[in-house]
């Protein structure tokens, strides 16, 4: 399996070959060997206060301004950095080296463990392939908000606070400001 570092077009712009028929693929043997050391699961964040969680999602989810998910607000202590920044420039799937230094840099933990994660999984992949680009060792937390919230896990917003109990999703609200 190979991921490209250019989307569609780019392929096309730089002269990559492009079939409009189907292309006859020659039979192999693959034997997926999952990695279970790159997967972070809900038993390990909920127990596991030391990890620098990253939430790729749009800033709106992030702050619980866009509920229209189910997902408003975000796991506690998570930081926030938007997949849409991570894409590169002419055509390049990532954004360069440098570029992605500086938005990891001041996210990074003295603890080691970074665990990606948004709504599904999706968008924190992208996160993911950046930081084990720049040589981190992240780890993907593909249930994302979806199991998170599936678990009653805490969740914060700008909005509001989670109740005492993780064991619901009741929320109190808090006055927005205008």
């Amino acid at each position: 399996v190979l991921l490209m570092d250019t989307f569609f077009e780019g392929w096309k712009a730089e002269g990559g070959a492009v079939y409009y028929r189907p292309v006859p693929a020659t039979a192999a043997e693959f034997s997926p060997t999952p990695d279970d050391s790159i997967r972070a699961r809900w038993e390990d964040l909920s127990s596991n206060a030391t990890a620098s969680l990253i939430d790729f999602r749009s800033k709106a989810e992030y702050s619980g301004e866009d509920d229209k998910t189910g997902s408003d607000g975000h796991i506690p202590n998570a930081r926030h950095l938007e997949w849409r920044s991570l894409v590169g420039e002419d055509n390049a799937y990532l954004a360069a080296n440098e570029s992605l230094a500086s938005m990891f840099g001041p996210l990074a933990s003295d603890s080691g463990e970074i665990v990606a994660y948004c709504r599904t999984g999706p968008r924190a992949s992208l996160g993911f392939l950046a930081m084990s680009k720049l040589g981190y060792s992240p780890k993907l937390y593909d249930g994302s908000m979806t199991d998170w919230l599936r678990h009653g896990g805490p969740v914060e917003a700008a909005g509001w606070s989670p109740s005492p109990s993780n064991s619901t999703r009741t929320r109190t609200m808090l006055p927005r400001s205008p």
